[in-house]
């Protein structure tokens, strides 16, 4: 009987520890560059590939909102650092509903063409 009890407490223990994991999302830390650039990688890397390009696309149009020439974007850092204190906090969905906002920037994803062999 104690076995059994035992068994089941260390089951309960594990899905509840695995739910709380699961559950929380992973979030930009901003507080610094290096920090801004470590946790977007490890964010991109969870995600599906169509939500790693989302993601990337909407780095790209925050960071270029607001641009009004090609000379302006030139100087742009067009990586999460150069949002990172604008996202600080923000889960990846949060980061790709906030691109949609970016306005005068229009940046379609495209497929990869077909590699010749």
């Amino acid at each position: 009987m104690k076995w059994t009890f035992r068994c089941l407490l260390l089951t309960l223990l594990l899905v509840v520890g695995g739910i709380a994991t699961a559950a929380e999302p992973l979030r930009i830390d901003g507080s610094s560059a290096e920090a801004a650039k470590a946790s977007y990688l490890k964010m991109a890397k969870k995600l599906p590939p169509a939500q790693q390009q989302a993601l990337g696309l909407a780095v790209l149009k925050l960071n270029l909102d607001g641009v009004q020439s090609a000379y302006q974007a030139m100087d742009r850092d067009t990586s999460i650092v150069g949002i990172r204190e604008r996202v600080d906090g923000m889960t990846a969905e949060e980061i790709i509903a906030l691109g949609e906002t970016a306005t005068g920037v229009k940046i379609e994803a495209v497929p990869a063409p077909a590699s010749a062999h």
